[in-house]
């Protein structure tokens, strides 16, 4: 988990809705958000990317 405060961005022309208010086209940029559990959200949807558990590991031979 990283907490901290933005104090610059870069981002490409192409991806700016109104460059002089500074608004985002997020669509565009296809980001991805934690919800909880192992659900994700991004601008127009969510989805699912299961954890794996520690029996699933030991049981596929991976620990």
């Amino acid at each position: 988990m990283v907490i901290g405060r933005v104090l610059a961005v870069q981002i490409e022309d192409r991806y700016l809705r109104d460059p002089i208010r500074a608004h985002i086209e997020t669509d565009a940029l296809d980001l991805a958000a934690r919800s909880f559990g192992s659900e994700y959200i991004r601008t127009h949807d969510r989805f699912d990317l299961p954890r794996p558990t520690w029996a699933g590991l030991k049981s596929s031979g991976k620990v």
